[in-house]
């Protein structure tokens, strides 16, 4: 589903934005953000629900991480936890993008036959966990003042939002 089909734009929008409003005019704000993660995870993983496994795996580890910066105190575990975070997050980011390239790099220098993977790049991959990678490096230096309490919309949102979102305006 694209931004601008007709089912987005004339049924999945509009169902989305209505169930939301209603649910938080009713003064429900915690279920109308977790119906916005919902739709929002429908959307992304409407092109390929295979991603939204993805996806879901890396917003759980993500705040994980994510907590544990803002829960723990010692400077070392802190540290830590933020090297852990950004090398999963990039090690996922290189085999989405860098596999292939990396397999033949390797055939080529060792004079050898590699098949190469199959590899569907996820929509916005890269801008996924260079948001989270960022939202680390904030929660290291800022941990009392930001609060986790959505933050898998934080992460499915992040195609509508500018690149230079704070970590203070995730839901």
């Amino acid at each position: 589903m694209l931004f601008n089909s007709a089912l987005f734009i004339g049924c999945f929008l509009p169902i989305t934005l209505l169930a939301f409003f209603q649910i938080g005019g009713r003064g429900y704000f915690r279920l109308a953000t977790a119906w916005l993660l919902a739709a929002s995870l429908v959307f992304y993983s409407w092109w390929n629900p295979a991603n939204l496994l993805l996806l879901l795996a890396s917003i759980g580890f993500n705040y994980g991480v994510g907590v544990g910066l803002v829960r723990v105190a010692q400077p070392h575990l802190r540290k830590a936890l933020l090297v852990l975070g950004i090398t999963v997050n990039l090690t996922w980011l290189a085999y989405f993008k860098y596999a292939n390239f990396l397999l033949a790099t390797v055939a080529n220098l060792t004079d050898t036959t590699l098949n190469p993977v199959e590899v569907v790049l996820p929509l916005g991959i890269s801008f996924f966990y260079v948001s989270a990678n960022c939202l680390f490096g904030r929660l290291l230096s800022q941990s009392s003042t930001v609060r986790l309490s959505f933050p898998g919309l934080f992460a499915v949102c992040f195609l509508l939002s500018p690149p230079d979102r704070r970590s203070t305006d995730s839901p």
